[in-house]
């Protein structure tokens, strides 16, 4: 597959580093919010219901955020060293390497994900006026009635249906 618009490959994988950052950068905010909701709400285990309200409210505010290219720089020096340790590497130690990575994600999964139904806790939403709690609160009726206006919308609003379409929330 020929691109005419990049000068090599160089400039794809650079294309594909930034939005992996910019990606990266969103879900971590959401997370962020998702975790303080929950705090704030008095429960201790982040729902995807909380997970999906700080998406939401992602959606409506991350552009105005103002540590956004900050943030995604550190991100993507994180992949730029990364793949200058992966190009050092011969074969047999990439392989080794993936597999740590694979090893490192299947911990986390194991030890900090429960699906919803394994939850002993029930969710309540959190009745606190403080900003983000109130954003949080909006947001998620917001998003009901929203319509995207632009490509970038319209990417996070069906992705953000799908993962509540897949949770059933």
């Amino acid at each position: 597959m020929e691109y005419d618009s990049y000068d090599s490959d160089d400039d794809i994988y650079q294309d594909i580093n930034n939005i992996t950052a910019l990606i990266s950068v969103f879900m971590q905010k959401a997370l962020e919010s998702a975790s303080y909701y929950t705090i704030q709400s008095g429960r201790k285990i982040v729902s995807s219901k909380d997970i999906s309200m700080g998406l939401k409210r992602e959606m409506f505010i991350f552009m105005e955020r103002e540590d956004i290219e900050e943030k995604t720089n550190q991100i993507l020096d994180e992949i730029e060293v990364e793949q200058q340790i992966k190009d050092n590497l011969n074969d047999e130690d990439l392989e080794k390497f993936e597999d740590l990575e694979k090893e490192e994600i299947k911990e986390i999964e194991n030890d900090f994900i429960i699906d919803d139904e394994d939850m002993q806790e029930e969710w309540v939403a959190c009745k606190s006026d403080d900003e983000i709690c109130a954003e949080m609160n909006l947001y998620n009726k917001k998003f009901d009635s929203f319509e995207p206006s632009n490509n970038f919308e319209k990417l996070v609003y069906n992705s953000i249906l799908n993962i509540d379409k897949q949770f059933n929330l």
